[in-house]
């Protein structure tokens, strides 16, 4: 027997020198470096339950110094030439840092703190109401983009919009890791982000909107909303970019599909994430058109749809598609507000234009938010001349703000009554 407790013994002290070995070797083996802490992010519990068309033809303009190449056709499939392969630009890493205090996180006990949600007819933000001014890029995220130029819009957009909403087009099959790195830089600046993720003028139909969407858009969809949800700098979700039945002749059962592919996509979007908004992302219905009014009534009704989505025109009020919002008793935005001031070959048709262009956003805006719009973003800002690799690409259009604009430095230059 005390041969047993010998043995015993011996492998108990065998196996704390061993354990002892272990140890002081995890102590003394270099470490691999790790990456930056990210954004701090909220933790938000998983939901139990569940216009204007963009189509323009971009001038060739001749820019000393370097190679000219005919600009894009901004929300189109049509892709520009592309530039030699160079190594991708990368925005930078978020420093190990909270959020600007324009993002700054609630309470964590609140699962909503810190985020944009809707409150009845109005939208809030830990409690207090929340309206918001910003602009549209519908290619920021395209491959072809130099993510590099991103970061200083983003900067200059953050610092000349009171609670600044960039509305931000992701389509299918486009990199998630590249949001990721925008949304992070949005936050640095203090910009939100009104993530739209799809554009209907790319291929859809009433065949579409019965079953296609089931295929890529639907999954798509998903993992957009599932990675970002907790991200500080999504404002809100958009099923898509102007959808419409127009081109089916308002046929019934291309409205009846439409609002088919609505409910199913809204409700997968508020199980993943039941704390911000979702938006259709309608430019309102087409005129005349009863059958298409009661559909964008009924879509809008939905409890998984939150915000009203108008487009519309400088100036003109959309007073019909207003009541809509106002009796369904949910909050209403300008998606897209358009005035246009620039020729084909983005000169200004009159030099006096852009002034009152300026003047004219200036006392829309206004007139929007004291009629109770929730937001109001423009469509949209032109990043002008770029690099794209040893040549030089504009982005431009007829109804765009550059960065001098003159209306934006009387929305910066004045006071909404917004906060900051």
């Amino acid at each position: 027997m005390r041969r047993v407790y010998g043995i015993v013994l011996a492998i108990c002290l065998l196996g704390l020198t061993a354990a002892g070995i272990v140890l002081g070797l995890s102590v003394w083996w270099p470490q691999p470096r790790r990456a930056p802490t990210p954004i701090p992010l909220a933790p938000q519990p998983t939901a139990t339950t569940a216009s204007e068309t963009h189509r323009l033809t971009l001038p060739n303009i001749a820019v000393p110094g370097a190679t000219a190449t005919s600009t894009i056709a901004l929300a189109q499939v049509v892709l520009p030439t592309p530039a030699p392969p160079t190594p991708p630009a990368v925005l930078p890493t978020a420093p190990t840092q909270a959020p600007t205090a324009a993002l700054a996180l609630g309470a964590a006990s609140d699962r909503c703190a810190g985020v944009v949600t809707r409150s009845g007819a109005q939208l809030t933000l830990d409690g207090k109401p929340f309206r918001f001014l910003g602009t549209n890029s519908a290619y920021f995220m395209e491959p072809y983009f130099p993510e590099a130029e991103i970061a200083p819009i983003l900067d200059f957009i953050g610092g000349t919009f009171p609670n600044a909403v960039l509305r931000l087009w992701v389509l299918p099959g486009w990199d998630l890791d590249r949001l990721e790195r925008v949304l992070d830089a949005g936050a640095r600046d203090g910009v939100r982000f009104l993530i739209t993720l799809d554009d209907y003028y790319r291929g859809k139909s009433e065949h579409w909107f019965q079953s296609t969407f089931r295929m890529e858009y639907l999954p798509h969809v998903k993992a957009v909303v599932e990675r970002f949800r907790r991200h500080p700098a999504v404002m809100g979700w958009e099923l898509m970019n102007e959808p419409t039945c127009g081109p089916e002749g308002l046929s019934q059962s291309c409205l009846d599909a439409e609002y088919g592919w609505v409910k199913e996509t809204s409700e997968a979007i508020k199980a993943l994430d039941p704390c911000r908004p979702v938006s259709v992302g309608t430019t309102g219905y087409l005129w005349g058109s009863e059958t298409d009014r009661d559909n964008f009534r009924r879509m809008h009704a939905l409890p998984s749809v939150d915000l009203v989505s108008i487009h519309k025109q400088v100036g003109s009020e959309e007073r019909d598609i207003v009541d809509i919002a106002r009796e369904l008793g949910k909050p209403w935005f300008f998606g897209e507000v358009y005035h246009r001031v620039y020729d084909d070959a983005c000169r200004p048709i009159r030099v006096e234009m852009l002034g009152e262009r300026a003047d004219a956003v200036a006392a829309d805006i206004r007139k929007s938010l004291d009629a109770g719009a929730s937001g109001y973003l423009l469509w949209q800002y032109a990043a002008g001349p770029v690099d794209m690799g040893g040549r030089i690409q504009w982005f431009c259009g007829w109804y765009e703000y550059f960065r001098d604009d003159p209306t934006h430095a009387r929305i910066r230059n004045t006071d909404w009554g917004l906060g900051r």
